[in-house]
């Protein structure tokens, strides 16, 4: 998008928020050196509550705007421990109100889609499928 282009990345975690923590801050590393080099970075199977992903990634969310998707369980409450998308969308995109990103999911923690009009008029639409079952 735009003249000096946008990187997008997609990666998947295998468990971002793992119960291990040393594993975990390795993953979140990996998160941050993604967050350097690409203006949309999405990953997937994240694990864990907003709240959390939130805290892990927090510097990430110094310079990217954090969205999240979890996935819900049979009895409709948010299931921790299955899939989850987490996206970070470089603020440089849409740091105007008006052009945040618009972001939604169409299969909880599985599927998402979020639309982006850039600062030099460039629109563009994301979607992002975690692969399962």
């Amino acid at each position: 998008m735009g003249t000096e282009g946008t990187g997008v990345c997609c990666w998947n975690a295998r468990a971002l928020a793992h119960h291990d923590k040393h594993l975990r801050n390795l993953k979140i590393r990996e998160v941050e050196q993604l967050c350097s080099k690409f203006s949309i970075v999405v990953v997937l199977e994240a694990h864990g509550n907003l709240i959390w992903l939130q805290n892990l990634l927090r510097t990430c969310m110094r310079t990217h705007h954090l969205h999240g998707s979890s996935c819900i369980g049979s009895d409709g409450t948010i299931d921790e421990g299955s899939g989850g998308i987490v996206s970070l969308v470089s603020k440089t995109l849409g740091e105007d109100i008006s052009l945040l990103p618009v972001y939604f999911p169409l299969v909880p923690g599985r599927a998402i889609i979020f639309h982006i009009n850039a600062k030099d008029g460039v629109k563009a639409d994301w979607m992002f499928v975690h692969n399962y079952g």
